[in-house]
This record gives structure tokens, sequence and C-alpha cells, in this order.
């Protein structure tokens, strides 16, 4: 497993893939609709890290938010083989389930690196 680099994670799909592939049953689409870099001061200098907002989208049946909750477990796992994680934000839930469309174009169509 290899680890890739911010620039590669952003540039491309590299995250959506590993997940689709991995981490959800059929049925489920996955989308990384917003990505971004964020610089942070932290105690040993500043640091940069990639925030994603990834969307599970069933094509089938009702997602529950307990669903979600297990792939995302899969997702942190899977994900940290290929990408380092920080350890202070695994572990937590996520968010409540929602109709898709009713994610904000803006977000649902936007791709971001560096602004």
């Amino acid at each position: 497993s290899a680890v890739c680099s911010l620039d590669q994670i952003l540039a491309g799909d590299a995250i959506e893939s590993i997940i689709q592939s991995n981490c959800v049953p059929e049925g489920v689409r996955v989308e990384v609709p917003a990505r971004q870099i964020l610089e942070i001061h932290e105690s040993h200098g500043l640091s940069r890290i990639a925030v994603f907002l990834v969307v599970y989208c069933s094509e089938s049946y009702p997602v529950t938010r307990e669903m979600a909750d297990q792939w995302r477990e899969m997702v942190e796992c899977e994900v940290s083989k290929y990408v380092p994680l920080r350890e202070n934000r695994r572990g937590r839930t996520v968010s409540r389930p929602f109709p898709y469309p009713a994610l904000h174009p803006e977000i649902k169509y936007h791709t971001t690196g560096e602004r």
C-alpha cells in the first residue's frame, strides 16, 4: 500500500475509487463532491491536510445513519492504507442522512484544491 500525496489525492478521484471499490455494498454510489486543502497550525508547525465531503447515495434502498457509520469505519480503515489519517478525527459518527437533492449544487459540483 502506497502513501499518496495530497496533490495526487486532490487531482484525481483516488479517495472516491478506494471507497467505492472496497467499502460500500452494491447499489450504493459514493461521491466526493468537495475536497479542500487546509493549512493548520500545530505544536510542531504548519501542516497541510486534505478534507473531504464523502456522500453515500443509495440507488435501491434507504441509507440509515447506522449503515453509513459502518461504511465510515471501513473507509477509515481502507483509506489509511494509502493516506495518513489524523487520529483525532477517526471514529466520529457520520452526519444525519438527507435526500441527495438537498445537497447544495455549489457543493455537489465543486471540487477544489488550495484557495
